[in-house]
This record gives structure tokens, sequence and C-alpha cells, in this order.
């Protein structure tokens, strides 16, 4: 009799297990979300700025039109005051200004 109230002693609430369970695999999901747009805001961030730069150099339109298609897929989620800070450290301000305005149009002809 001792064996079987040892044995009642140690069952496992099995509900409440899968409940932990599926709320820790949940909650490390949501951390795995937030880090994949954390990290696709910064390269989204990143290709601008190198465009920006390349634009800078040669002036070619291809540069717009992929800061227009980075602005439209992620443009909700950029910083861009982050955006505008790297953009005078880099001293390209001016251009970054007129590759947005550039941009925004091309963005609105779609619309």
């Amino acid at each position: 009799m001792r064996r079987l109230a040892g044995l009642a002693a140690r069952t496992i609430d099995w509900w409440g297990v899968v409940y932990v369970f599926a709320t820790v695999i949940e909650a490390a999901e949501q951390v795995a979300v937030y880090r994949l747009r954390q990290r696709e805001q910064h390269l989204s961030i990143d290709l601008i700025l190198y465009k920006i730069h390349y634009y800078s150099l040669s002036r070619q339109t291809k540069h717009i039109r992929d800061v227009a298609s980075a602005l439209a897929y992620s443009g909700a989620l950029l910083d861009l005051d982050y955006l505008e800070r790297w953009a005078r450290r880099l001293e390209l301000t001016d251009v970054w200004h007129g590759v947005r305005v550039a941009a925004q149009r091309l963005l609105d002809e779609f619309e």
C-alpha cells in the first residue's frame, strides 16, 4: 500500500505540463519574430544607406528604385531618425532627401 501511495504522490498534471510547454513555445516564437523584425529593419536601413552612397557616386536611377522598394517593403518599420543620423554622419543628408522624394514619387505612381 505504501508503494501505491508513493506513486499517487508522484502523479503529474499532464495538462498543466502541456499548457506550460505550449506557453513557453509561444513565447519563444514571439521573441524569434521580434528579433527577425529587428534584423530586417537594420538590413533595410543598411541597404538604403548603401544605395544612397552609390547614388551619390553614380546618379543611376536603379538606386532610387531600390530605395523605393525598401521603403515600400518595410517603410512603417523603419526608424527614420536613425537613418537620418547615419545619413548626416556619412555626409549624405542632401542626397538622402533627394532620393527619398524621388522614391516617394515612384511609390505614388504605383498606388
